[in-house]
Formats: structure tokens, C-alpha cells, sequence
């Protein structure tokens, strides 16, 4: 009984942090999208297009607070994507001359509930 608690304890705690990615404050999970483009450049800073309106200004992925949150890498930010409800369906890297870095664009797909 005791181990069955702890259990049904946990599930409940793992989804209630399930599904959260936070953009400008919206939780674009709630939307009505299936895919999103999880764009990596050169310096760390990490973006995201939904398919927002005037997606320069609103991409970085935050905390519900909107405290954005730092990627180590693009990796990192896949890692974050596909724990919060996402699948990876392509992926791109390449050299920017103009900008004379690299960067990786994600191609996710929202999973299913």
C-alpha cells in the first residue's frame, strides 16, 4: 500500500510539470498548433517559432514567471521540447557567414495526449 501511494504520488507530481513550454507567458502547448521550428544560433540564444505573430519579438522559451530560460545548447533545448510533450521530425545545422556562426533549426512535432 505504501509503495502504491509513493507511485500514484509520483505520476502525479510528473504530470502536473508536463506540457508547460512557456513563450511570452503563453503556454503554447494549450494552443492549437502541431508544429513548431526550436531555432539555436552561435551565442547560446535559443528561439522559437509557433507560427506567432511578429515571432522576433516574442520566441524565447521561459518559465511560467517568464524568466527565460538559459540552453547550454541546442541539444539541451531538444531535450527540454521532447520531455514537455514534443517529437523531433527533422533537424538542420549549417554556417551563417553573415552572422559567421552556426545554427540548428528543430523541426517538433506535438505529441498526441
Amino acid at each position: 500500500m505504501k509503495y502504491t501511494t509513493l507511485l500514484l504520488l509520483f505520476l502525479s507530481l510528473s504530470l502536473s510539470s508536463f506540457s508547460q513550454v512557456f513563450v511570452n507567458g503563453i503556454n503554447i502547448n494549450e494552443l492549437d498548433i502541431q508544429y513548431c521550428e526550436l531555432i539555436k544560433t552561435g551565442n547560446d540564444y535559443v528561439r522559437i517559432n509557433y507560427g506567432q505573430d511578429n515571432p522576433s519579438k516574442r520566441t524565447k522559451i521561459s518559465k511560467q514567471d517568464m524568466n527565460v530560460i538559459k540552453f547550454n545548447s541546442g541539444l539541451d533545448a531538444l531535450n527540454f521540447m521532447v520531455a514537455n510533450g514534443w517529437e523531433l521530425v527533422s533537424s538542420t545545422k549549417g554556417f551563417r557567414p553573415v552572422y559567421n556562426d552556426f545554427m540548428e533549426i528543430y523541426l517538433l512535432k506535438k505529441v498526441s495526449d
